[in-house]
């Protein structure tokens, strides 16, 4: 009875989340008895890579 009881809370916690993205913010909002809303604004978010060959892998490079 109590594993039914667990998968069930799971399963209402999982599809009480929403997710929004917009070119201008992120929302999540979720609750299962009360809602709570979080916005991050994506004005200052900035997209970065490093991108390292084989080689400096294995015998290392500083990365700064």
């Amino acid at each position: 009875m109590i594993p039914v009881f667990i998968a069930a809370w799971r399963w209402l916690v999982v599809h009480c989340i929403g997710y929004e993205l917009t070119t201008e913010r992120f929302k999540l909002s979720g609750g299962r008895f009360s809602r709570r809303t979080d916005e991050l604004e994506l004005y200052h978010v900035r997209d970065t890579a490093l991108s390292q060959s084989f080689f400096l892998q294995i015998f290392g490079s500083p990365t700064s």
